[in-house]
């Protein structure tokens, strides 16, 4: 699951981030926590950079207390590109929780609310846009189907996405939207 989920958030991170702006418009501030890995972070800024954006290397998110945060618009927060393990400091979640609310942007994995609910990243479940649940699927091949049409997220991706995945500690949690979360791709 985590190397489906690494490759899933980093098309997405590309494609999310690459539908906010294109190079030659206004760029977005992005910290990106490190994945502590140098071959990753390098990875995300590149792509993040090639789309224009401003980005700053932040701490691994289990050091992070929310400093950095000023003057940025977006965090990309995957904290299971270099494990899954470990928690942010309560600061950190609560920096972020009031950053969202403020109107800034945070960029997560499924990993960040499936952990969440068993206390891990417990105090961003109020800016998450699913509900935490522990139920997931063993099922290696998973495909997505469009479930929103959005002429910018949507522009050159494919109405249905199959995925083989590596079968790592499951293959993809089980989450229900909360009220007001748009669903863009939904799987079986």
């Amino acid at each position: 699951m985590r190397r489906l989920t690494t490759l899933l958030f980093a098309a997405l991170t590309t494609l999310v981030f690459g539908a906010l702006a294109p190079p030659s418009a206004s760029a977005h501030s992005v910290l990106v926590l490190s994945s502590c890995s140098t071959d990753l972070d390098a990875q995300l800024r590149t792509i993040l950079i090639k789309q224009g954006h401003v980005v700053t290397m932040g701490n691994k998110f289990t050091g992070f207390s929310g400093q950095g945060l000023a003057g940025q618009d977006v965090v990309l927060l995957l904290p299971n590109l270099d494990g899954g393990t470990g928690d942010m400091p309560l600061a950190g979640q609560n920096a972020l929780v009031n950053f969202v609310g403020a109107g800034g942007g945070l960029v997560t994995s499924e990993w960040t609310t499936y952990m969440s609910s068993f206390g891990g990243f417990a105090a961003l479940v109020p800016v998450l846009p699913v509900r935490p649940n522990v139920s997931y699927s063993e099922n290696r091949r998973i495909t997505y189907k469009e479930a929103t049409l959005d002429p910018l997220l949507n522009s050159d991706v494919p109405s249905t996405l199959t995925f083989t995945a590596d079968d790592y500690y499951g293959t993809e949690t089980y989450f229900a939207p909360r009220g007001g979360a748009t669903v863009f791709y939904a799987s079986a």
